[in-house]
């Protein structure tokens, strides 16, 4: 369930005006169409609801996702994105806010995929991934329809653990606030790894 205030905050803005921010569609009922990592989620606002409609099929409740994707409609500017990866600790504040016990939530991509490539490379194409020239495999993703996410991946050998890092658009931080983006990029790291599914 969102959080009230969230929702009381959604409803007393201007239709319209938050589908253009958010680059989303708004359907005949006032309900808004959002795209979220190849799937569609209806938000209705009034009745504070928020389902999957794309793929059809039955969706669990999801505290955290629904949140970000509230929340995304809430902070939405319409800006393009800048087409420039950064660290998420290199936006306003990351610092401070990107350490323990907020750090860029990876781990359970290097346990998951360390030393499995066709298993990330699957699930990353799975959730509509583009394939990108960094670390040993990365992929980037719509998150939102402004909100672009890469993940990299460094695959363990002889010398080295595995590793994994999260990048996302410069812009990143004009759409959320950071704790909504921490979110986001948990959405991320979960929705790939149930997509691989267990290890063997």
């Amino acid at each position: 369930m969102v959080c009230a205030e969230l929702w009381k905050r959604l409803v007393a803005l201007e239709p319209d005006e938050v589908a253009r921010r958010a680059g989303v569609r708004l359907d005949g009922d006032g309900a808004y169409e959002v795209d979220v990592l190849n799937e569609i989620y209806r938000v209705d606002p009034r009745a504070r609801e928020v389902v999957r409609t794309e793929p059809p099929a039955p969706s669990k409740s999801d505290f955290m996702r629904n949140t970000a994707i509230v929340a995304y409609l809430l902070g939405a500017e319409e800006i393009p994105p800048s087409g420039e990866w950064v660290g998420p600790r290199d936006l306003i504040g990351g610092r401070e806010f990107f350490i323990k016990p907020h750090e860029v939530p990876v781990q359970k991509l290097v346990e998951r995929f360390g030393s499995d490539r066709g298993a990330f490379e699957e699930a990353c194409t799975t959730l509509g991934g583009r394939s990108e020239q960094y670390a040993d495999a990365a992929f980037s993703f719509l998150l939102f329809p402004r909100l672009p996410i890469a993940v990299l991946l460094w695959l363990e050998d002889e010398e080295f653990a595995a590793r994994a890092t999260m990048l996302v658009d410069r812009t990143a931080g004009r759409h959320f606030q950071l704790d909504a983006l921490w979110a986001g990029m948990k959405l991320v790291r979960n929705a790939l790894v149930a997509a691989a599914g267990p290890n063997g």
